[in-house]
């Protein structure tokens, strides 16, 4: 990995942070608690945030891999594109797994959140896309 994409990497991973704590940190998070089987110890209070972080970024240089790699993806709409389609079968391979195997949360937990995890990886992706597309060429 060259520093281009370790950068856009970085950048679309904290994209997904700040997008992770403002959608479902704040705006779902009641919802998403309504329709979520919960019992004492299963959320951590307070969540890990390094974890969180470091999550996101692995997404963010997955993405900027991919494009720089075998995509060629370099502007924010091609990323957007591309990481629509990656974002919802990543998004539908969890969400089946855990609602096939776990009573984690309803049948509408898990479509809103296929929905919201796939626009959210999308713009991570778009994010990644517009900082390879950034500056002179990368090798």
């Amino acid at each position: 990995m060259n520093t281009k994409v370790i950068i856009a990497g970085l950048v679309a991973g904290l994209t997904g942070f700040l997008l992770g704590w403002v959608v479902y940190g704040m705006l779902l998070m009641d919802f998403m608690t309504a329709h979520c089987t919960n019992y004492p110890g299963l959320m951590k209070e307070p969540p890990v945030l390094w974890a969180i972080f470091f999550a996101n970024c692995c997404s963010g240089w997955l993405f900027a891999y991919i494009f720089h790699r075998i995509g060629g993806i370099q502007s924010f709409a091609g990323g957007f594109q591309t990481g629509l389609i990656i974002s919802l079968l990543f998004t539908l391979n969890l969400d089946l797994y855990y609602y096939s195997m776990m009573n984690m949360g309803d049948s509408t937990y898990y479509a809103v959140d296929v929905v919201v995890s796939t626009l959210m990886g999308a713009v991570m992706a778009g994010v990644a896309g517009a900082m390879l597309g950034t500056g002179k060429k990368a090798a």
